[in-house]
C-alpha cells in the first residue's frame, strides 16, 4: 500500500479548512460551537467511511475498478435492507404505497445509475489511476462545486466563503504540483567516458 507523502497531508489538511470556511458560510467557530446538528455528524461520518473504502480499493488492487465496485455493492446492501427492516418493524419508518414508490421512479434511477454506479465506478478507476491520496483530495471539491452551483442560482458569498473556495482548488493544484514525479537528471559524460564511448 502507498504511503501518504508528506505534501500530500499538508494539500489535505490546507484542501479541509478551505472546504470549513464554505460549509461554514464564513463562520468557521460554528464548525466547533454545537450549531451543526445531526445530519452535519452523519455527513461527517459518510465522508469517513468513503476514506476507508477508498484506502481499501487502493489496498485491493488485485481487483478491477469494475469488480470492486460490484463486490462492494453487493455486500452493502444487506446492510440498507437490514437496516430498513429494523426501522420498519421498530415503527420509526412506515413502508410506502406502490404509488408513492412509482412517483419517484425518476428520482431513484438518477440516484441509482449516475450517483451510484457510475460515480462509484469512475471514483474506484481514479484510485488505480492516481492513487488514493489524489483521489481522496478531489473530493474536497465536491461542496466547492455544490458553491459554485447555488452562486449560479443566486446566492452571494461573503469574501470568507469566496476565500475558502480558493483554498481548497490552490490545495488540489498546489498537490498535483508537488507530488509529480521529478525527471531524472541526465548527467554529463566525463571525458573519459566520451573517448571511451568513441
Amino acid at each position: 500500500m502507498r504511503t501518504w507523502p508528506f505534501t500530500t497531508l499538508i494539500a489535505l489538511v490546507v484542501a479541509l479548512l478551505g472546504v470549513g470556511l464554505v460549509i461554514s458560510r464564513g463562520r468557521p467557530t460554528t464548525l466547533f460551537t454545537g450549531s451543526l446538528g445531526w445530519g452535519d455528524l452523519l455527513v461527517l461520518g459518510g465522508v469517513l467511511s468513503f476514506v476507508l473504502y477508498t484506502l481499501g480499493a487502493a489496498r485491493h488492487r488485485e481487483l478491477s475498478p469494475l469488480r470492486y465496485t460490484a463486490l462492494t455493492a453487493a455486500l452493502g446492501w444487506p446492510a440498507i435492507a437490514g437496516a430498513t427492516l429494523i426501522g420498519t418493524a421498530a415503527g420509526w419508518i412506515s413502508t410506502p404505497s406502490g404509488g408513492a414508490v412509482w412517483a419517484i421512479v425518476p428520482q431513484i434511477l438518477y440516484l441509482t445509475i449516475p450517483g451510484a454506479v457510475i460515480a462509484v465506478l469512475t471514483w474506484n478507476a481514479a484510485v488505480d489511476r492516481i492513487g488514493p491520496q489524489r483521489t481522496s483530495l478531489f473530493g474536497n471539491l465536491i461542496p466547492v462545486t455544490t458553491f459554485a452551483i447555488e452562486i449560479v442560482r443566486g446566492y452571494r458569498p461573503g469574501a470568507l466563503e469566496l476565500a475558502g473556495a480558493v483554498i481548497a482548488i490552490g490545495a488540489l493544484v498546489a498537490n498535483n504540483l508537488l507530488s509529480r514525479p521529478r525527471p531524472a537528471r541526465v548527467q554529463p559524460l566525463a571525458e573519459a567516458d566520451l573517448l571511451e564511448a568513441a
